[in-house]
């Protein structure tokens, strides 16, 4: 386009030289309809270049987002769908998406384990939460409906543009222009997928709410460990996660919406699949696993890696965890390009919904997790059964990160005994590391394994566990440390409380507010209001 930009000025360079000549001059005189003509041509030529520029402009910045379009143009392939007939064949990249939908309705996320939950939310009612500004998660195991719900959503809301960022990088100040006192909706169909990667979600949302007219994000995670991820205060996401004003479970839908799906995309038989999902990918369960047995037997043990990661809940599925996996678990010797021609080939197969090359790898989590997926494990073993291996693959990449959440999700598991391991682990293996990341993950660990020995009962040795925390960090100026001891403390003197030693509670309530009782940071603030309250409790008991 620059181009074009000089060669319109040398035009108009040697048009203004020849007006000027002597000849053009009279010639322009004795007939000057020619001047208004070449003029307004010229003006027209103008304008159509401006316009070109401008258009060309847009189509840059609007490339710098990984979506932006608006709430009535966005199609199911926005979202990794393809749209499907029935019998069409359902093994693809994409995920097939009909034209059948059910419809459904969700529940506090919080209230999941509740017959009585506090509020159950229409479609509609989304829809009109979105359309306040209000944000929205909604929460499930994979193929439960949670894309397809939130895909439906989005288009129902009017006049909203709807954005999506990019894995790699936040769009510029120039790119974020075009939202400006725009009703936006940032996507964020797989909020999974963000995990590990060097964009900033929550530093994002506040940069298209600044410039924006208002601003909502609607998502999806999937739950258990990748949950458990989003949740923590170590992960860069937890801000995000702590910003939606709406984190919901879709309700289960009936045994007849179930079959009603059945007969509309074509399946068979008078049985009904555990979710909607995988009503939809039924043919494609099939017709994969048909395709991974065909696939090298080095790209099935890479998706292999993948789901051990998986299961042990460690996020982003790096290339670097993946390669150790594939040299200590199973036992393949590949250097980092037989390993990126490993992950092209479950890309092109559609068991990756990312590129062949991209790190992290984002998989297609129907063929990754749940009951379905299991068949594309080992015959001899269960994928539980290799989290051991996991555990020492993760110390050898100095993988502290990963090992702390291997141990979260065995307490999602209720795996107790492999939670408690894998603490003690992390401990040992990083008990002496003076970074200030491995130190907060160990005093996160024995602060995790101390919450669980007293949820076992086991109150002696959860006391032993604070008095670590506390002995190790009690000094320590940072306030992600600070923040862990006056936890381990209160939490010390609460179990005291339950074992009858009231006088020894009161000391530590009290070593809690000597310690903390001029800190500004809230956090801080709210262990030593908490303790205050612990201790006036205990003086009554003790009365």
């Amino acid at each position: 386009m620059p181009l074009l930009w000089w060669i319109f000025g040398i035009v108009l360079v040697g048009i203004a030289i020849n007006i000027v000549s002597g000849d053009v001059k009279i010639w322009l005189q004795e007939k000057p309809t020619h001047l208004a003509l070449g003029l307004a041509a010229w003006v027209l030529i103008g304008c159509v270049v401006l316009i070109a520029y401008r258009a060309q402009r847009k189509h840059q910045l609007v490339n710098e987002f990984d979506l932006y379009t608006t709430s009535e143009g966005l199609k199911p392939e926005d979202v990794g769908f393809k749209t499907a007939k029935p019998g069409d064949d359902v093994a693809q990249p994409r995920r097939p998406y009909f034209a059948t939908y059910i419809s459904r309705t969700a529940i506090p996320y919080a209230d999941r384990h509740r017959s009585d939950p506090s509020v159950v939310y229409r479609e509609q009612d989304l829809v009109a939460a979105v359309q306040k500004g209000e944000s929205l998660l909604l929460v499930g195991v994979p193929t439960e409906g949670k894309t397809r719900t939130l895909f439906e959503l989005v288009k129902r809301t009017n006049g909203f543009v709807v954005v999506r960022p990019k894995r790699d990088r936040t769009p510029s100040e120039q790119a974020l222009g075009l939202l400006r006192r725009k009703k936006v909706i940032c996507l964020l169909d797989d909020l999974n997928s963000f995990a590990g990667t060097p964009v900033d979600l929550f530093a994002f949302f506040g940069q298209v709410s600044r410039v924006a007219g208002y601003c909502a994000v609607v998502g999806a995670c999937r739950d258990g460990p990748e949950l458990a991820t989003l949740d923590l205060r170590t992960t860069p996401l937890h801000l995000l996660y702590e910003s939606f004003q709406h984190k919901l479970i879709l309700c289960r839908v009936s045994d007849e919406d179930k079959a009603r799906l059945q007969r509309d995309v074509g399946g068979f038989g008078d049985d009904t699949e555990t979710t909607l999902g995988s009503i939809c990918m039924r043919g494609a369960y099939q017709l994969m696993s048909e395709r991974f047995r065909q696939i090298d037997p080095a790209a099935q043990d890479c998706h292999r890696a993948i789901q051990l990661l998986a299961a042990g809940g460690v996020e982003p599925f790096t290339h670097a965890r993946i390669h150790r996996l594939l040299t200590d678990v199973f036992q393949r010797e590949a250097g980092f390009g037989s390993l990126r021609d490993c992950l092209k080939i479950l890309s092109q197969q559609g068991f990756l919904v990312s590129a062949g090359d991209a790190d992290p790898v984002s998989p297609e989590a129907a063929y990754v997790q749940g009951a379905n997926a299991r068949t594309f494990y080992l015959d001899n073993r269960e994928v539980e059964d290799d989290l051991p291996k996991l555990a020492e693959a993760l110390k050898k990449l100095e993988d502290g990160s990963g090992l702390f959440n291997l141990a979260w999700s065995r307490s999602l598991d209720d795996d107790t005994t492999g939670e408690i391991r894998y603490y003690d682990e992390l401990v040992e293996y990083f008990g002496d590391r003076r970074d200030l990341e491995n130190r907060t993950l160990v005093g996160s660990a024995l602060y995790n394994k101390g919450v669980r020995l007293g949820q076992l009962n086991r109150f002696e040795e959860a006391i032993v566990v604070y008095d670590a925390v506390i002995s190790r960090f009690g000094d320590a100026p940072e306030l992600a440390l600070r923040e862990r001891v006056a936890t381990a403390l209160y939490n010390k003197g609460a179990t005291l409380g339950q074992l009858d030693r009231s006088e020894e509670a009161i000391v530590v309530y009290d070593a809690v507010i000597s310690r903390f009782g001029d800190a500004p940071e809230l956090a801080l603030c709210e262990q030593v209001a908490t303790a205050h309250y612990a201790r006036s409790a205990c003086m009554r008991g003790h009365a």
